[in-house]
């Protein structure tokens, strides 16, 4: 939404309601203080209380990050899922997306993981390092038999290294 002096104007087809600021502000402020108990708490208030809108989006990634660290990791995903579907920022969505790659390492979900790494690849994601995305889908495919296609992928990826460091 608009804001026009203090009260924000609603896209077409949109609720007047917003994630509540002050509210998102202590679960933020809770999350980088590393109050993970306190700061999940606010954010699944915030999560479940809160008209979706695309802000809901970064706030289910909190919400999975912190699932994430707890090692909850289905709850992680469906969170992470949640946040995808709601954000229409292609950074929060690509963020979101890497950080589902995360959650799929640790499950040790290596062809999931690999296909989340082709795709943060695909969409030139600016968080991406490349090399280390090619590696992982190397992995992946060695682990699956597929030891043409991964020799072929950890070329590319000692390309895209020596790329980066011109």
């Amino acid at each position: 939404p608009l804001t026009t002096g203090t009260e924000p104007v609603p896209r077409p087809g949109e609720s007047a309601r917003t994630v509540p600021i002050a509210q998102f502000l202590l679960a933020e402020s809770d999350f980088a203080a590393g109050r993970n108990e306190e700061a999940l708490k606010g954010f699944l208030d915030i999560a479940y209380a809160a008209p979706d809108d695309e802000r809901k989006g970064f706030v289910w990634m909190r919400v999975g990050e912190l699932l994430l660290n707890r090692g909850e990791f289905e709850k992680a995903l469906e969170a992470v899922d949640r946040a995808v579907f709601l954000s229409r920022a292609r950074f929060i969505a690509l963020s979101a997306m890497d950080l589902k790659l995360r959650i799929y390492q640790k499950m040790d979900w290596s062809n999931e993981a690999r296909q989340v790494a082709g795709y943060l690849i695909d969409q030139k994601y600016v968080n991406a390092y490349v090399p280390s995305l090619l590696a992982l889908m190397a992995r992946a495919d060695a682990k699956s038999g597929k030891i043409a296609g991964s020799l072929a992928l950890y070329r590319k990826a000692v390309a895209a290294t020596a790329d980066s460091e011109e």
